[in-house]
C-alpha cells in the first residue's frame, strides 16, 4: 500500500488578502474587527512581515461572500444580491425564494407518473372494438 502523501501547503500570499479585503471594500481597521484581531496584526500580514493564517484569508472570503465553504461548493459566488454558479447561471434571491415550491411539485409529478405506469401494468388491456362504416353508393350500410 502506498504512503499517504500530504498535500504540500502554500500560505496565502499578502497580495491575494490584499485583493480579497479590497475586492470586499473594507478597510485594514473592517478587517480586523471581522476577523477578531487587532489593525496592527492585518497590517502585518499586508506587509509580509507574518504569515497569515489560512483559516484567517478563508473566513474573510467566505464572510465578504466572495466564496462559499466546502467542495460542494467549489465554483459557486455570491455578489450582490445573486448567487452564481459554476457556469456562471446568476440566480436572484427572490427566485430562490420558491425553489422548494418547484422541487416538491416534481416529486409529486414523478410518483403520479409512477403509480400511472404501475397501474397501466396491472390493467388488462381489451382491444377496441370499431364499428366501420362503408360508404355505399346511395347510402351507408
Amino acid at each position: 500500500m502506498p504512503k499517504y502523501k500530504p498535500k504540500r501547503f502554500y500560505p496565502p500570499l499578502a497580495e491575494d488578502f490584499i485583493l480579497a479585503r479590497r475586492m470586499a471594500c473594507l478597510s485594514q481597521k473592517n478587517v480586523a474587527e471581522l476577523l477578531h484581531v487587532s489593525p496592527k496584526t492585518v497590517d502585518n500580514w499586508e506587509a509580509g512581515k507574518t504569515t497569515i493564517p489560512y483559516a484567517s484569508f478563508k473566513l474573510l472570503r467566505v464572510l465578504t461572500n466572495y466564496e462559499l465553504p466546502g467542495k460542494e461548493w467549489e465554483g459557486w459566488s455570491i455578489r450582490g444580491g445573486s448567487i452564481y454558479n459554476p457556469t456562471g447561471r446568476q440566480f436572484r434571491a427572490h427566485e430562490l425564494l420558491y425553489i422548494q415550491n418547484m422541487f416538491q411539485m416534481a416529486r409529486i409529478w414523478i410518483a403520479e407518473r409512477e403509480k400511472a405506469r404501475e397501474l397501466a401494468k396491472q390493467v388488462k388491456r381489451v382491444p377496441i372494438e370499431r364499428l366501420h362504416l362503408r360508404v355505399i353508393q346511395g347510402g351507408m350500410r
